[in-house]
């Protein structure tokens, strides 16, 4: 998990505790997401998947999971929020994956 915090310590508690698997679950703010994902994208394999939690413009999502895509990496849109209340019950999660 890059750019933890409060939001994104809660995130990963709850994604351990349900045995989920994310290969990188990227919650940076939106102006930084492009330079992070820049250098991620060197580490990631073809079926990897990335996460970006943060709450990025949708064109920019739009154009991250068509460059991902061609090559062969998933690349998931789920801007993430709800605050220190929702951390014993949820995060909520708006999820917009690419569909191919």
């Amino acid at each position: 998990m890059i750019g933890l915090g409060r939001m994104g310590t809660n995130v990963v508690g709850r994604l351990t505790r349900g045995r989920h698997q994310c290969v990188v679950c990227l919650m940076v703010p939106a102006a930084a997401a492009d330079e992070a994902i820049a250098d991620l994208v060197l580490l990631l394999e073809p079926d990897d998947v990335l996460i970006d939690g943060g709450n990025a413009y949708y064109v920019d999502d739009l154009r991250r999971a068509r460059e991902f895509a061609s090559k062969k990496i998933h690349y998931v849109d789920a801007g993430t929020s709800g605050g220190l209340q929702e951390n014993a019950q949820s995060v909520s999660v708006t999820e917009r994956a690419a569909r191919q």
